[in-house]
């Protein structure tokens, strides 16, 4: 950084010498200029909305990895982001020129063996064509007060995750577009959460793999944390709303689901253990994933 400027970069290399394979990757790179009220960034970036944990609702801006179960679940889009900000309040906005597609499960994660991610690595994808108008655009304005924190969401562009058309033998990624918001607000110790969006005639797929249908689909999410002496506790209900006729839909009407997540630091916050639950409240089906961690030293941990 220098001034106003400033350039952020985050890769990795992996060199595997005994099979003599190389594999690297440029997560983040972009470059940040800032001048008063007014501020742009450019480049690879990772970008994070809404106040969800874990659930998606408004953030759609950076597509999903599902490549590892437990890893950050986000890949950097390319992209140009104007800021405007004055006294409490921002305005940003987006333009992503080459949409970037979800990233599907490699072999050694459970999600491979469920039938739609199995018939998608079979298929060919047809992924939008790289010129400008196939780009995306967002926006997003926020405002942050003394009793809540909210902000206003929208969104044109690509679903990271294709449509299954059988009969063509193909997987299309299809245009959608968003409007959504959320809000947060500090109560002592707890803080409550909402978040909802709104996708004006959604690409859904059918049951029989034949393509899609076009329908109006709401969701939303009312969440809570809490933190005190140690603890940490993440309670969430999100629920799927989809309007019109879904009887030839690989999508219920009404879809919902609640999430929990508890943790505890101890031994003067060297070892914290976690625990997070999600639970499918159709079919009532759950996952869960519990992990302990302890700070041997600042860079070491096991």
């Amino acid at each position: 950084s220098s001034g106003e400027t400033l350039f952020y970069g985050d890769g990795s290399l992996e060199v595997d010498a005994l099979a003599n394979q190389t594999d690297g990757q440029v997560r983040e790179a972009w470059f940040d200029y800032s001048e008063g009220w007014f501020s742009f960034r450019v480049g690879r970036q990772i970008v994070a909305w809404g106040e969800a944990d874990g659930v998606r609702i408004t953030d759609v801006l950076s597509s999903r990895d599902l490549h590892t179960l437990y890893q950050d679940d986000k890949l950097a889009i390319d992209a140009l982001r104007l800021t405007g900000s004055w006294a409490s309040h921002s305005f940003d906005f987006y333009w992503i020129p080459m949409f970037r597609v979800a990233r599907l499960p490699g072999d050694d994660n459970p999600l491979a063996e469920l039938d739609a991610y199995r018939i998608l690595s079979l298929l060919d994808r047809q992924e939008p064509e790289r010129e400008l108008a196939h780009g995306s655009y967002a926006v997003r304005f926020a405002s942050r007060t003394p009793m809540i924190d909210y902000a206003f969401y929208g969104y044109w562009g690509y679903n990271d995750l294709p449509i299954v058309d059988i009969g063509k033998g193909m997987a299309v990624y299809e245009r959608m577009g968003m409007v959504g918001f959320d809000a947060d607000m500090p109560v002592g110790s707890f803080v409550f959460r909402m978040e909802g969006a709104w996708y004006p005639w959604q690409a859904l797929q059918r049951k029989d793999l034949g393509g899609s249908e076009r329908r109006n689909q709401i969701q939303a999410l009312a969440g809570m944390d809490w933190m005190q002496g140690g603890w940490s506790l993440t309670l969430q209900y999100a629920c799927d709303l989809v309007l019109g006729r879904t009887s030839g839909l690989n999508h219920e009407r009404y879809e919902h689901k609640a999430t929990i997540s508890l943790s505890r630091s101890l031994c003067d916050d060297l070892l914290d253990l976690s625990l997070e639950a999600a639970a499918g409240l159709n079919d009532l089906d759950s996952v869960w994933h519990a992990s302990m961690a302890y700070d041997v030293t600042d860079d070491l941990a096991i």
